[in-house]
């Protein structure tokens, strides 16, 4: 198979998945063809669509901008955008970002490609998301299956080169494939703006390559694709690219396997900045769950108390009296009621956690968060270290140390008696924030409620949390706070 081929499989495949509707009309904007997300944006079907002047399916109004819009592509020979908002029936108005571009068919025949996505839920605040994400499984989960006729099959090959051409150039989002080797096959020009590299310096090389300060998860995930052969959706992938290097970004991707067959080549990743976007939250929803966090904490904390100190007083009476099958049972639940107890504080935490503004000396408080568990540390035994860390300006003491504490808790339990446990703490500026790294080589299995505390404590301060793993495959935990 030649390279157009294989480019065409690899756009063939795009056209399915892009999350924006793409149409291609004749001179009388009479509609041509459509991808299956231009139907579900116009809430209509094939049959009804083709062949038909697409100005039926608009409004008075919304027929008079396409008009004009075609009038400009075709007049100046230049992309026009406009933003039409589409009367619709019984319902609120339907808001198009719409871009209509010429291009000419093999015959020579003019053409316009009009790409257009439903932003009404952002213009209105109420972005409908399980109805998005529910779209975009459907499209994933959908095999692209075509029988080419021998004699047609070069002509529509060409045709459709032109056609996803256009359409993966100028898409708004960005657009990247990879092979096997998780080198870069492909950009378009949206991706390669994001990363601060021309698009014809990308193929051959690895994101580590080229981005050596993007986060390992981002080929972790790819990696993963390709080994697995399904799709990864709104993964939050953080890092610096020379596009911007003077700050944190932050991107949601979606990874998705690309087959030739039955065999998978490679992999194909749609990308969006969301850096400028705070966290959500359902403040009802919030408050039950915190609600149901205290009520469980302090159920519990009693009788772990009065378990805990029978424990003590059975393990004290079986060391006296040399029974070392009592006193085994004994430290077993001494040491489980301690690790419920860990998690009744996180809990309590959890349901508690307020927030108040001051300078924070994070090196302090991080040392004081030692020398707590400085017996377990030495019992383990565990090697701690930490950089010089910051005072930064705008926090909560008492949040950060459970912060501090939980992590430590978290990477302590999961020690291995035959791996020598190191852990080690850094930080460093980055523009308004502070990026503090954990690393740790035992490994967590976020089971309990101490990830979701670390999340509250970091977004309270309006930071970010990131996990994975480094290049050594050492566990890394990444969050920020305000520098």
């Amino acid at each position: 198979m030649d390279k157009t081929s294989d480019e065409l499989i690899y756009l063939d495949r795009l056209l399915d998945l892009a999350p924006i509707g793409v149409i291609t009309l004749d001179e009388s904007a009479n509609v041509l063809s459509q991808n299956e997300r231009a139907l579900s944006i116009l809430g209509t079907d094939a049959e009804t669509l083709a062949g038909r002047p697409l100005y039926e399916h608009l409004d008075t109004a919304s027929a008079r901008e396409l008009g004009r819009m075609m009038s400009r592509v075709f007049n100046s020979d230049t992309e026009a955008k406009t933003l039409l908002e589409r009367e619709r029936p019984n319902t609120r108005p339907q808001f198009l970002e719409t871009s209509a571009l010429l291009f000419h068919s093999i015959a020579g025949e003019p053409r316009v490609l009009l790409v257009f996505q439903d932003v009404t839920a952002r213009l209105e605040g109420d972005r409908a998301r399980a109805e998005a994400l529910r779209i975009r499984d459907e499209m994933l989960d959908r095999e692209r299956k075509a029988r080419f006729d021998n004699e047609r099959q070069a002509t529509e090959l060409l045709h459709t080169n032109a056609l996803l051409e256009t359409l993966f150039m100028r898409a708004p989002i960005g657009l990247g494939f990879w092979d096997r080797k998780l080198r870069f096959v492909r950009v378009n020009q949206a991706l390669a703006d994001m990363n601060g590299f021309p698009a014809h310096e990308h193929p051959g090389r690895t994101i580590a390559d080229l981005l050596p300060n993007m986060d390992p998860a981002a080929t972790q995930l790819l990696a993963r694709v390709i080994e697995t052969g399904e799709p990864l959706l709104d993964q939050e992938i953080t890092g610096h690219t020379p596009a911007a290097p003077d700050r944190i970004r932050h991107w949601s991707v979606s990874f998705y396997p690309v087959r030739l067959g039955t065999e998978v080549v490679g992999a194909g990743a749609v990308c969006q900045e969301i850096s400028g976007r705070a966290p959500r939250r359902d403040d009802r929803t919030s408050a039950g769950v915190e609600d149901l966090a205290n009520i469980t904490g302090r159920d519990f904390e009693e009788p772990l108390k009065k378990i805990h100190d029978q424990a003590r007083r059975l393990l004290r009476d079986a060391v006296e009296r040399t029974d070392a099958t009592a006193a085994g049972i004994a430290a077993g639940i001494t040491e489980r009621t301690n690790r419920m107890q860990d998690m009744v504080e996180d809990l309590l935490a959890f349901s508690t956690a307020c927030q108040t503004e001051e300078s924070v000396d994070t090196n302090r408080v991080f040392e004081d968060v030692l020398r707590d568990l400085r017996p377990i540390i030495d019992a383990i035994p565990a090697k701690v270290t930490h950089d010089r860390l910051p005072v930064i300006s705008r926090g909560d003491r008492g949040q950060i140390f459970r912060l501090f504490h939980s992590l430590m808790r978290e990477v302590l339990s999961r020690s291995h008696p035959e791996l020598p446990l190191r852990i080690h703490l850094e930080a460093r500026r980055d523009g308004e924030f502070r990026v503090f790294r954990l690393h740790a080589n035992g490994e967590s299995t976020g089971a309990r409620i101490g990830p979701v505390l670390w999340r509250r404590i970091v977004e309270n301060h309006g930071g970010r949390l990131g996990r994975g793993a480094d290049a050594d495959s050492e566990a890394v935990v990444t969050f920020t706070l305000p520098a």
